[in-house]
């Protein structure tokens, strides 16, 4: 997941700050490091009811995808 991912999810940078129960301080670090960190992103997952996917569920379900294909199913 993406910093700008989850300001256009929310809007603004500060409804994304306030949304997720950081500082708009913490996003805008976010967005100068081009990622948000790896545990904030299972967080957001939840806060967000799984619209907004951690790079840790898109890789898995990516990783299922690819093995259900190997197998046939």
């Amino acid at each position: 997941m993406k910093p700008e991912e989850l300001i256009r999810h929310f809007g603004s940078v500060e409804k994304a700050a306030a949304g997720v129960g950081v500082t708009p301080g913490a996003v805008y670090q976010w967005l100068t490091a081009g990622e948000i960190p790896s545990l904030r992103q299972s967080d957001i997952e939840v806060r967000t009811a799984y619209k907004l996917k951690s790079d840790f569920t898109t890789r898995r379900v990516k990783q299922s995808i690819k093995e259900s294909r190997k197998r046939g199913a």
